[in-house]
This record gives C-alpha cells, sequence and structure tokens, in this order.
C-alpha cells in the first residue's frame, strides 16, 4: 500500500544570531506554545513557493527563493500519525514581520538561538538546530 504522507512547510527565520517563533492558539495542538511559521502543502506548488507565499500571506513578510539558504526534511511521527516536515532556513527578507492570522497565532517575537523559551514545541527546537548543525535530514519518531 502506498504511504500519503501529510507535509508541513516551516520556516527558520534567523537574524543576528535570533530566530523567529509564533505562539500557537485555537488550533488544538501546543496552543501556548512557541513553534515556527509553518502550513501544510497543497497540491500544485512546491515546498519553497509555498512557503514562500504562504509567509507573506501569514507573517508579512517577502523571500526570495534565493535566500532560502539551508533544507531540513524530518520524518516525523508521534500519537497522532506520521509526517514529513520540510524546514527551510532564511536568513534575509523585506518588511516587518507581522502576525497576520491573530485567531492562530498569539504572538511573534525573536529569541536568542541559545535561550529559546522553554515552552517552544520539542521538534521544532531539535530542528532549529539540526538545520544550524548542517543536517539535512532526521527522524523524530516518539510513541
Amino acid at each position: 500500500m502506498d504511504c500519503k504522507l501529510p507535509i508541513a512547510v516551516h520556516i527558520i527565520l534567523i537574524v543576528n544570531n535570533k530566530v523567529l517563533l509564533i505562539k500557537r492558539k485555537g488550533t488544538n495542538f501546543f496552543d501556548g506554545f512557541w513553534s515556527l511559521p509553518w502550513w501544510r502543502l497543497e497540491d500544485g506548488e512546491t515546498m519553497i513557493h509555498w512557503a514562500i507565499r504562504e509567509a507573506k500571506e501569514e507573517i508579512w513578510i517577502d523571500i526570495k527563493p534565493t535566500n532560502i539558504k539551508d533544507h531540513l526534511i524530518m520524518h516525523h511521527n508521534d500519537q497522532r500519525w506520521q509526517r514529513i516536515y520540510y524546514f527551510g532556513l532564511v536568513n534575509k527578507y523585506q518588511w516587518t514581520p507581522q502576525n497576520m492570522e491573530p485567531d492562530k497565532c498569539e504572538e511573534i517575537d525573536f529569541f536568542e538561538i541559545d535561550n529559546l523559551p522553554s515552552n517552544i514545541i520539542p521538534h521544532i527546537k531539535i530542528a532549529i538546530k539540526s538545520i544550524l548543525s548542517q543536517k539535512n535530514y532526521l527522524e523524530y519518531w516518539f510513541k
């Protein structure tokens, strides 16, 4: 049987050794925890173009494809289901990040990479550290 895993596209936006995080709300999954901006991939767009378009719509930044420098793929499994996460490391963008989805995001802020909040989603913290260590693939499984 073919495996059809959902794909989520994340951006890791780092400027001056700080990473942009969003605080989730109203999602019924890790509400009140910090995460990265992310979106589920839909048919018809590449992961990079999806990230660029959604970043503009949801956190009001403009990213060029050439500004996504490194990539990480995470095969993730938890009590809900398996899925694939794509992370793109962004080091240059235009405009000032803003919360364009206040119904799903309580706030956005930059955090020092070496001083991430304690209430960050665990696999997000691992992804940030992994991409900065120049890993491009990892498996994150827990039961």
